[in-house]
Order: C-alpha cells, then sequence, then structure tokens
C-alpha cells in the first residue's frame, strides 16, 4: 500500500517535471524530440538501480524508476533554468533611439555566409548596421536542428539582418518559434535566441534612410515553372 503511494506521488511530480522541461526547452536551440530523451534517463537509471536491490519486484521497479525520472527532471530543469538565466536572450534594442547608421543589401545566400562574414570584418560593421537580404537567406530550410545551428553562427556576428522570405525555405510564420515585434516602421518575425535576425511580413511598409518600402516576399520556383510548362505541352 506505501509503495503504491508513493508511485503515485513520482508519477505526479514526473508529470510536473516533464510539463514545466516542456515550457523550458521552447527557449532551447534543438526541437527534435529524440535530441529531449536525455532529460528522461533517470528512469532507466532508476530501474536498473531497484534491478540491483531485493527482492525485486513490480513495483519496485516502478518505484525507482520514477523516483530515478523525478530526480533527473529536477537537476534538469535547475541547470536549464539556470543556462536561460545567463543566456542574455532578451530583444535587443538597438533601434530605441532612431535608425540605424548604415544599410547594405545583398541577394540569395542560401545558407553560404563566408562572404557577409568578410564583408562584416572588413567594413567593421556594427549590430546597429543593416544587411538587406533579398530572399532564400536559408534559415528556415531544413526545419531542424542544423537552421539553429546556422542562426547560432550568423546571429554572432555585427550587424542586424533584414531578410526578405524566399521560394527556398520555410515561411517563419510556420516555423512555431517567432514573436513579433516592431522595426524601422513596420513588423517583423524574430525569435528571441538571435535577436540580430529579422523576417520581413509580407504587406508591411519600412522606412529605411527617410525612404518608405514594402516588402512582398517568395516568388515561384523557376523549377516548378519550368516542370509546369513541360507538364502542359505533354498534355
Amino acid at each position: 500500500m506505501l509503495n503504491t503511494v508513493f508511485i503515485i506521488i513520482c508519477a505526479l511530480l514526473n508529470a510536473i517535471c516533464i510539463w514545466l522541461l516542456r515550457l523550458l526547452l521552447r527557449e532551447e536551440d534543438n526541437h527534435i524530440w529524440k535530441d529531449r530523451l536525455k532529460y528522461l534517463l533517470g528512469i532507466p537509471v532508476g530501474a536498473a538501480v531497484s534491478l540491483s536491490l531485493s527482492p525485486v519486484s513490480v513495483s519496485s521497479i516502478c518505484l525507482f524508476a520514477l523516483m530515478g525520472g523525478a530526480l533527473g527532471e529536477l537537476l534538469s530543469l535547475f541547470f536549464l533554468a539556470v543556462k536561460q538565466a545567463y543566456q542574455g536572450d532578451s530583444v535587443c534594442s538597438y533601434y530605441d533611439d532612431g535608425t540605424p547608421a548604415k544599410f547594405f543589401i545583398t541577394g540569395d545566400k542560401h545558407r553560404h555566409f563566408g562572404q557577409v562574414k568578410k564583408f562584416c570584418k572588413d567594413m567593421n560593421t556594427r549590430r546597429k548596421d543593416v544587411l538587406i537580404i533579398l530572399g532564400d537567406a536559408g534559415f528556415n530550410y531544413y526545419d531542424d536542428k542544423r537552421d539553429d545551428e546556422l542562426k547560432k553562427e550568423i546571429s554572432a556576428l555585427n550587424i542586424t539582418l533584414f531578410c526578405l522570405h524566399g521560394n527556398k525555405e520555410n515561411r517563419p510564420q510556420n516555423v512555431g518559434t517567432y514573436g513579433i515585434r516592431d522595426f524601422c516602421g513596420g513588423k517583423v518575425y524574430y525569435e528571441p535566441k538571435y535577436p540580430n535576425i529579422y523576417f520581413a511580413i509580407d504587406g508591411q511598409i519600412y522606412t529605411f534612410e527617410g525612404k518608405k518600402y514594402m516588402v512582398v516576399g517568395g516568388a515561384h520556383s523557376v523549377e516548378n515553372i519550368k516542370s509546369r510548362r513541360l507538364n502542359s505541352e505533354v498534355l
């Protein structure tokens, strides 16, 4: 009877810890469920410990597994909370005092930012300077941790990126990790983890150096157009 009570208590504690972990992990870099199983390693460890004790019973295995899970999850919660507290993920405020000093513009990057890195170094850019990328930056291409790794790498550059979505990448509004904030007279999509990478919102009007620009991103892929043309000829 006592074991049953402890099992129920530990099960509830596990449920609460898992719920809290899900909340904290929304701010983490990886979004793949397999990568999150490491936070539940306490469950098999606890079950293994119970097998070394005697007598071994189903209830003791369940109890130790849940106790191990709760302990592991509590430790994970602690370390995640500390990590996020010192991560400096607050939204940047570079634009509170007016427009950035310099604007630059470039075409599709397709995840290749070698020239951008060299440009930032050669031009001695600052975070308040803006590089406008006219489509297909490639930040939301794979929809997994590879995208986060690229964003983390590029967000370290001393510049702000203002990206128009292209036709070979996922729309930021479909990714699920973007919020909306003000930027140069309009609204942009942004992720707090990468405070200098913005995506323009279609139809918004932005003011750059005193001139207003309306943004309409995306296009039909040339490959798709050729395919449709060939299909129509066949038909």
